[in-house]
C-alpha cells in the first residue's frame, strides 16, 4: 500500500512539473498567454476551452489529488466516457488528459511512461467535472 502511494506521489510530481506530457501544436501556443484547458465530449468534438486561473486551479489540484491518491491503473468495464479534458501547460508546453466517466470515475493519463490513474470523484467534484459548459 505505502508504495502504491509512494507511485502516485512520483506521477503526480511529475505531472506537476510538466514532465510527462506531448507538446502543444505552435497554434495553441500562439492562441493563449497561459495554462487552459481543452474539453471534448465522447466523440472527440471540441465543446469548450476553459480559461479561468480559478477552474484551472481547480481542475489540476482534483486531477493531481486524485492521480496521486489512486490505487488502481484502469476503470470499471461498464464505464461510459462523458467528456475527455485536455490540460496544457502554456510555460513548459506540455499536455495531459484527464477521461470522467457517468460512473463518477476519472483517469489520468500523463504520458507514456507511466501507466493511467484512475479513481472515483466524490458527488462535488463530479458536479463540476459533469458540466463543462457552465465553467469558464
Amino acid at each position: 500500500m505505502i508504495k502504491l502511494k509512494l507511485i502516485g506521489l512520483t506521477v503526480l510530481l511529475l505531472t506537476l512539473t510538466g514532465c510527462m506530457s506531448q507538446r502543444a501544436s505552435m497554434h495553441q501556443f500562439i492562441k493563449h498567454s497561459h495554462d487552459w484547458i481543452d474539453v471534448y465530449s465522447p466523440s472527440g468534438k471540441k465543446i469548450k476551452t476553459l480559461t479561468s486561473k480559478k477552474t484551472i486551479d481547480y481542475f489540476s489540484d482534483k486531477i493531481g489529488d486524485g492521480a496521486g491518491n489512486a490505487t488502481k491503473h484502469y476503470t470499471l468495464s461498464n464505464s461510459k466516457l462523458k467528456f475527455k479534458y485536455v490540460i496544457h501547460q502554456k510555460r513548459r508546453n506540455h499536455k495531459f488528459s484527464c477521461y470522467v466517466y457517468t460512473n463518477r470515475q476519472a483517469k489520468a493519463v500523463m504520458g507514456t511512461t507511466f501507466p493511467a490513474q484512475a479513481w472515483k470523484l466524490t458527488n462535488r467534484e463530479f458536479a463540476v467535472f459533469d458540466k463543462p459548459q457552465k465553467l469558464q
